[in-house]
């Protein structure tokens, strides 16, 4: 899929919100108009403590 250049522009930001963070990944997707424009998945960010794997502890959010 083409990702049109407004939505583009926003990867880089959405990477630097990642790193400051400190998540490793993120799924995005973006719908305009009813329509998928860009399913993207971003990850291999920092993690906030290295090496670190999930655990029954671990929490994830979703829509």
């Amino acid at each position: 899929m083409r990702l049109d250049s407004k939505w583009a522009a926003l990867l880089p930001v959405i990477q630097d919100i990642c790193n400051i963070s400190g998540i490793p990944g993120l799924s995005l997707g973006i719908v305009e108009n009813n329509k998928t424009v860009y399913p993207p998945s971003l990850h291999n960010f920092r993690a906030r403590v290295p090496h670190q794997k999930p655990d029954g502890c671990s929490s994830s959010l979703s829509s």
